[in-house]
């Protein structure tokens, strides 16, 4: 069986991570992956190394949040040159399925499908205002399945996909170390991990470090990540972040993610409504890492009642106060955490039941039984 991907990008956003680890369960089973992404970026160079072969595409790059009247000229000149440069590689021996990992090349890989090979879209994030529209379109023109990550991602979708061919699958991520190795000696840790933009909240966070006053001095907070994506909106909101920062500590781009996550003893996740359902959420739980998050998006839909996590209204002071009870909390608490954590891990994000339940809605997009 031979799988085309295509992705939007080719830096390593959580879509592209997803996108990695089903390369190499595709690999493991013996079919091949193709793989279509920009050459700007690590996303290629991985997929080579998980067994893909890569095709390089162009793309245009685009505001982040609100499109411009701009973004909607690159995208319209965008689609036929890369319907164009998909078609081609459809032509050469064909596809059992066009795997689509992002909404900017949906209706392009749809165009190049048609009368080739069935459009199996993966939606990672929530769709607003004109991305609903035009995929919806592309959608409805093509019959493809679509697989949302949360049921809030799928929601504006409902319309669009045929009956019974949308299906919520949750992100799993590969076992962690269980919170072996962390600190045992120091002040509390907290931080956030992730992209900094302003749907993720950085702002919310280095304000309500702020709001604790000199309960802060009881803790180090951290925040680890940076500008992905070439989003100028997003460089303009971090120089804000930064300049609002009291006692925060910037980490920049680490690529051991799960190690930050495991040296936390709180990660906190000030997502707003836009938030499909994060990945590093269920990263935190495979390192026993308990999380603080807004109740918004398709996070209540990730943190259960397990005490694995808590969430809290939209607001920076709620957020400051959550964070004050963290730390008021008794030793042995944290401990009931940390264990909670990792149980909701082990109850519903290993990565082994996310490749399983994603590889079986493609095969079935593909017309075939999974061997």
């Amino acid at each position: 069986m031979k799988f085309l991907f295509v992705d939007q990008y080719g830096q390593l956003g959580g879509a592209q991570q997803c996108l990695l680890d089903l390369l190499a369960a595709v690999n493991e089973r013996g079919w091949r992956a193709v793989m279509a992404a920009p050459a700007e970026g690590p996303l290629l160079e991985r997929a080579k190394g998980a067994g893909a072969e890569v095709r390089p595409i162009s793309l245009r790059g685009y505001s982040a949040g609100r499109k411009t009247a701009r973004d909607a000229g690159c995208f319209a000149l965008d689609q036929p040159a890369l319907a164009w440069r998909l078609r081609r590689e459809l032509g050469r021996d064909g596809a059992d399925l066009v795997y689509v990992n992002g909404p900017r090349v949906l209706a392009a890989s749809v165009l190049a499908a048609r009368g080739r090979a069935p459009v199996l879209f993966h939606c990672h994030s929530r769709l607003s205002g004109i991305a609903v529209a035009v995929a919806g379109a592309a959608l409805r023109a093509s019959g493809a399945r679509v697989i949302a990550c949360s049921r809030h991602s799928g929601e504006p979708l409902t319309g669009y996909a045929r009956p019974g061919a949308m299906e919520v699958i949750y992100n799993g991520v590969s076992a962690g170390r269980g919170g072996k190795e962390r600190r045992k000696k120091g002040p509390l840790r907290i931080g956030m991990v992730g992209r900094i933009s302003p749907e993720k909240g950085q702002l919310d966070f280095v304000d309500a470090v702020r709001d604790l006053g000199r309960a802060a001095a009881r803790a180090e907070f951290v925040l680890c990540g940076d500008v992905l994506f070439g989003d100028r909106a997003a460089i303009r909101y971090e120089e804000q972040v930064q300049r609002r920062a009291v006692g925060v500590q910037f980490l920049g781009w680490r690529e051991d993610v799960r190690a930050v996550l495991r040296s936390l003893d709180l990660l906190v996740a000030p997502s707003n409504a836009a938030e499909a359902g994060t990945r590093v959420i269920p990263e935190a739980f495979a390192e026993g890492t308990p999380v603080l998050a807004y109740r918004s998006g398709g996070i209540p839909e990730i943190i259960g009642e397990g005490g694995e996590g808590v969430m809290v209204d939209p607001d920076r002071r709620a957020l400051a106060e959550a964070m004050r009870g963290f730390l008021d909390c008794p030793v042995a608490e944290r401990a009931r955490m940390r264990a909670a954590a990792l149980r909701a891990w082990e109850r519903r994000f290993r990565l082994e039941r996310w490749r399983e339940e994603v590889l079986e809605v493609a095969a079935r997009a593909a017309g075939s039984l999974l061997s």
